[in-house]
């Protein structure tokens, strides 16, 4: 019903907001399923999604945290980074998403996870009575054709054996760690690859599952009936068709149904977008006298069941558009697969649901699923099959000293180079290094000194002397740093060195490691890998691990996955 006014028809009435009073001294407050219960201040409210979502750490509640943590809750959502806790937040906070959490993962889980084989077994458990099993069936195949359209991976259905995803509807607490909230709020939730329960995917059967689209009915538990021209008109010469609008008549357009034009005073509509070319009309239905109940701050479309709410207190919401099996099983099914949520709004793994008619994966999503599977045929090169999906932790990668390797001839074609050892924005130009020996390297802004690292060494090159080999204890890196595999330095004559789920904050002036470090890599910059080598360039970080690098902004969002062969070099995809 998007937002337009619902009409009454009959018995049945409907209202939105506030509308006609009582006689009741005192409003009445309706709580309907899917709604915040007990009194919750809009703080409380907050506190609990932000922790929810991963933003806030149980036992955070300091107002500087919590400022921290709207700030970046909205910098992934879209809300205006305030820090502040207003109305644009709120509402973005109440809108129906996914259940997986925006950072971090699920506490059972860690690690990057993906299936370790390309041909994956799936069982769905049951159905929701909102759609036929074969509707139901047709979205979820759909849904896997999405991922498995740009990647190696198959799907089968099964009704035996062991499946790597499992396909379940339930309501609230329905058999894991993470219940649903009945209507509205969180759809559905999905876990990472492995055994057991992960990879399985669950679906809230309080929703009104349909195509998106679908034609609304009246179900019994489920909504009573609200008439309304966008579901039929009568009279007319439509046959019933609902009201297009806006439509124009006598060369003006008309947003919602008019009385212009008779003199009896009955509303109607056109029944296509122009009635001046096509004379196709019917009347709307018409608003009731029963008197309407007083609400307070519900902004949910809702009806009595009956002729009299007051005397039989029996109501359901009126009918909706439903949500999109389709989508909604999409997004889940990327997150069976590893993928974690997107910030990019238009992204299929963005958490917030919304319909969209053809929707088609966004390159954000493409680029995430090839980083780990890789593409299934033409355009990019296959990578590595697989590897397990049991976690490993972010080491250094193995020096091999018997047989160094040749450094790369200049003449030799870079886009040959599978990995390089570096990356580096040195000069005004990008330096790819591959020859076993650099590690990272990065130049300051001010002094224009450039720095080496290498092993547990480092050289530091100014115009007119190089100083090195110098042991980055000298720095103020303890002994147990086996050496620094990222950096990047900027304009305020600070570097960041990185070591794998490390990293520390280098004064350039007096070459002393800045109190308060190391800190988390992962704290500071969500949703990279660990095990990376990093450096600055065009006032974006990058992390690069193997054939692919994570870009993120100075406001440390990340807002792209790319290929460093071909979105750096820029090597032909052939």
């Amino acid at each position: 019903m998007g937002r337009l006014v619902v009409l009454i028809l009959v018995t049945f009435l409907c209202s939105k907001g506030h509308s006609a009073p009582t006689d009741r001294k005192t409003p009445l407050t309706i709580t309907f399923p899917g709604e915040i219960q007990g009194g919750m201040s809009n703080v409380e409210l907050a506190q609990n999604y932000l922790l929810q979502f991963g933003y806030l750490a149980q036992g955070q509640g300091s107002n500087a945290t919590l400022r921290n943590a709207i700030a970046l809750m909205q910098q992934k959502l879209g809300p205006k980074e305030t820090g502040v806790l207003d109305a644009e937040t709120l509402e973005a906070m109440k809108r129906p998403r996914c259940g997986v959490p925006d950072i971090g993962k699920f506490n059972t889980f860690e690690g990057d996870l993906k299936w370790d084989h390309y041909h994956l077994p799936v069982s769905i458990l049951n159905y929701s009575p909102d759609l036929d099993p074969e509707v139901a069936d047709d979205a979820f195949a759909r849904a896997f054709k999405v991922w498995s359209d740009v990647t190696p991976l198959t799907f089968t259905r099964i009704n035996g054996g062991e499946p790597d995803i499992n396909i379940l509807f339930g309501t609230e607490d329905h058999g894991d760690p993470h219940p649903f909230d009945q209507k509205d709020g969180l759809l559905a939730h999905a876990y990472p690859p492995g055994p057991g329960v992960q990879g399985d995917a669950h679906f809230d059967d309080d929703e009104f599952w349909t195509l998106g689209t679908g034609t609304v009915t009246s179900r019994i538990k489920k909504y009573g009936f609200c008439a309304s021209e966008l579901l039929y008109t009568y009279g007319g010469n439509s046959n019933g068709e609902p009201c297009v609008l806006p439509f124009i008549f006598d060369g003006q357009s008309y947003g919602g149904c008019t009385k212009e034009g008779r003199q009896d005073g009955y509303r109607w509509c056109s029944t296509t977008a122009n009635y001046d070319q096509d004379q196709k009309y019917g009347f709307c239905p018409n608003l009731d006298i029963i008197p309407a109940l007083q609400m307070a701050g519900m902004t949910k479309l809702w009806c009595a069941t009956t002729s009299s709410y007051d005397q039989d207190l029996k109501w359901g919401f009126c009918p909706d558009q439903g949500y999109s099996l389709f989508l909604v099983a999409a997004h889940e099914f990327g997150h069976a697969l590893g993928l974690e949520h997107s910030e990019v709004q238009d992204a299929l793994m963005y958490p917030m649901y919304s319909y969209v008619k053809d929707s088609q994966l966004h390159k954000d999503d493409v680029r995430g699923i090839q980083y780990l599977y890789g593409t299934g045929s033409g355009g990019r090169p296959n990578p590595s099959p697989p590897k397990s999906t049991k976690k490993t932790l972010a080491t250094r990668r193995p020096r091999i000293t018997s047989r160094p390797l040749p450094p790369v001839n200049p003449a030799q074609d870079a886009c040959k180079v599978e990995m390089f050892d570096a990356i580096a924005d040195l000069q005004g130009a990008l330096h790819f290094f591959k020859d076993g020996r650099i590690d990272t390297a990065f130049q300051d802004p001010t002094s224009k000194s450039i720095f080496f690292f290498s092993g547990r060494k480092f050289w530091q090159y100014t115009s007119t002397s190089a100083l090195g080999p110098r042991s980055i204890e000298k720095l103020g890196l303890s002994k147990d740093v086996e050496g620094i595999m990222g950096s990047f330095a900027r304009d305020n004559g600070k570097a960041l060195l990185f070591n794998g789920e490390q990293y520390w904050r280098l004064n350039l002036k007096t070459l002393t490691i800045d109190n308060g470090y190391p800190r988390q890599t992962a704290a500071d910059y969500p949703g990279v890998p660990g095990d990376s080598h990093d450096f600055l360039y065009q006032g974006n970080y990058y992390f690069c691990q193997d054939q692919y690098f994570w870009r993120v902004t100075s406001r440390k969002q990340q807002d792209m996955v790319g290929y460093v062969s071909f979105d750096l070099l820029k090597c032909p995809q052939n």
